[in-house]
């Protein structure tokens, strides 16, 4: 449901999770380790 009002209203939304069956629902996704922020495929 997030992310179809996200689409809808053309706005952005930030979900912090540890389940891995979100990341298709994402557009980017930015990983926490050791304090340190790095991105996949960026």
């Amino acid at each position: 449901m997030l992310a179809d009002e996200v689409k809808r209203s053309q706005k952005a939304a930030v979900m912090v999770t540890h389940d891995k069956r979100m990341l298709d629902l994402c557009n980017r996704i930015v990983y926490i380790e050791d304090g340190k922020l790095s991105e996949i495929g960026a």
